[in-house]
């Protein structure tokens, strides 16, 4: 499994160049929220899920974004600091 997501531009922004309306290119998984932004992946199964914030059988959405970073990095993730918390659940729950 690639450690990036294949994305679509569907308003031009910028990610390591310019990126025109319809252009598909890669970003990490980390990138991928629920909010609204300027690119969505092409496979929609890449979508976080509002849900995973509101499981309350998740151990995970009780912890804050330092616990969630530590348990991240024990399991050899790598984060780059400008994650959400979500982001973070995320990550720790994909499989």
């Amino acid at each position: 499994m690639s450690n990036q997501v294949e994305v679509v531009a569907i308003k031009k922004g910028f990610y390591h160049g310019i990126r025109d309306v319809g252009t598909q290119f890669h970003v990490p998984p980390s990138l991928i929220t629920s909010k609204k932004t300027w690119f969505k992946p092409v496979d929609e199964k890449y979508a976080v899920s509002d849900q995973q914030n509101t499981d309350p059988n998740n151990p995970y959405t009780r912890m804050n974004k330092e616990a969630l970073s530590q348990a991240a990095a024990e399991r050899g993730i790598q984060l780059t600091g400008a994650e959400t918390k979500a982001q973070i659940i995320e990550l720790l729950t994909a499989e």
